[in-house]
């Protein structure tokens, strides 16, 4: 599992995830996409639910702290070449996402 420090979001929620998709896409173009989903979906939905503003906190995050250039260069297989999952959750410590790369197929 690894771990990246967000400078200005309290990620906060025990248990919440994202499920990210990567192929044919890396994981940065695989997050924007998510988020622009989730937000789409809240913009829509009468009352938006607690779940899914913790998992837009949890994006917006990931996308604004992470080097994706780094990231993609020493993890190739988040570059979208292959078809992984990764799965997004809020750290354990403060303002923390953790992502872990949950599957692999040729």
């Amino acid at each position: 599992m690894k771990q990246s420090k967000a400078d200005h979001h309290d990620v906060e929620g025990a248990g919440v995830s994202v499920l990210l998709q990567l192929s044919p896409r890396c994981i940065e173009a695989a997050s924007v996409s998510e988020h622009r989903r989730l937000l789409n979906a809240a913009l829509a939905s009468p009352r938006p639910s607690r779940s899914r503003e913790q998992q837009l906190t949890l994006l917006k995050a990931f996308l604004e702290q992470t080097d994706f250039r780094a990231l993609r260069a020493r993890n190739p297989e988040l570059a979208g070449q292959a078809q992984v999952q990764v799965e997004l959750r809020a750290g354990t410590a403060p303002a923390t996402v953790n992502w872990t790369l949950i599957t692999r197929r040729a």
